[in-house]
């Protein structure tokens, strides 16, 4: 009688644990990962992320920033502009503004700024000052929550 108590018991928690498992193994294989890409030539810059992960990524908060310092009165693309015509170069863009509350599919890219310009304009381009910066919080399917930054610096604030 003992024996068949002492089986049952480790076969509850041998149970308890494969469910434990089975769960955290869902939630690992639906979390999404962000990743930054950044490409450059001499008369194209662009910047775009990727859902690398298995699952949708729910964005709860959107930052952008300029030189670590939030945008918040305008967007972003209007401050690109000022910044380009100050710097007189001539160019064409292409900005795409996240949602607050917005989904990323797995396996989905979005190119965030994608700006063209001249070969003469080139050098000035390249000698722009000005650092734009992104903050993503989001969620999982499971509501884990991650950040993720094009800059480090942004992490903890």
């Amino acid at each position: 009688m003992e024996t068949s108590l002492i089986i049952s018991a480790l076969a509850l928690v041998t149970s308890a644990y494969s469910i434990y498992e089975t769960r955290r193994n869902n939630r690992l294989g639906q979390s999404p990962t962000i990743v930054g890409h950044e490409n450059e030539s001499p008369t194209e810059y662009s910047y775009s992320i990727t859902n690398k992960g298995n699952g949708p990524a729910y964005f709860e908060k959107v930052q952008y920033f300029l030189n670590l310092q939030p945008i918040e009165d305008k967007p972003l693309g209007e401050y690109l502009k000022e910044i380009l015509n100050k710097n007189e170069i001539r160019y064409s863009s292409s900005i795409t503004n996240l949602g607050q509350k917005s989904v990323m599919a797995a396996g989905e890219v979005i190119t965030l700024a994608k700006i063209a310009f001249p070969a003469e304009d080139s050098e000035k381009f390249q000698n722009l000052d000005q650092e734009f910066s992104v903050r993503i919080v989001y969620n999982s399917l499971h509501g884990d929550e991650q950040v993720w930054c094009s800059d480090s610096r942004l992490e903890n604030i």
